[in-house]
């Protein structure tokens, strides 16, 4: 990929990774408290969600840094420009995501037999 293009996706991501944070610090409960148990269940999975997407923004920011970014992690072919501008988080192409988001053969059977 090219320089320009990857600088422009590392700032997506770091706006990204700010943003988060914000939202984090604006959060009703600190997210210490959520992993200690500390936090109401109610914040406990917006925060997990939070954690989730700081985890994946920081996944993306290392594989940038090793020169892996842009690569499906689970096919390895490149992952669509447009994909990453939208996700720069992303961590597969569109066919791999679609694999991935499709339910285990004996969940389709289960909800055809109900």
């Amino acid at each position: 990929m090219e320089p320009t293009r990857l600088n422009l996706l590392r700032k997506l991501l770091m706006q990204r990774l700010n943003d988060i944070r914000a939202t984090e610090n604006a959060g009703p409960a600190d997210l210490r408290e959520v992993i200690c148990g500390a936090g109401d269940d109610d914040e406990a999975l917006p925060m997990q969600r939070t954690l989730d997407e700081l985890n994946r923004v920081g996944v993306a920011l290392h594989r940038l840094h090793v020169g892996a970014y842009g690569r499906c992690m689970a096919c390895g072919e490149s992952i669509a420009l447009r994909r990453l501008m939208a996700r720069p988080e992303t961590e597969r192409c569109e066919a791999c995501q679609g694999e991935a988001a499709q339910p285990a053969p004996a969940a389709r059977l289960g909800r055809s037999l109900n």
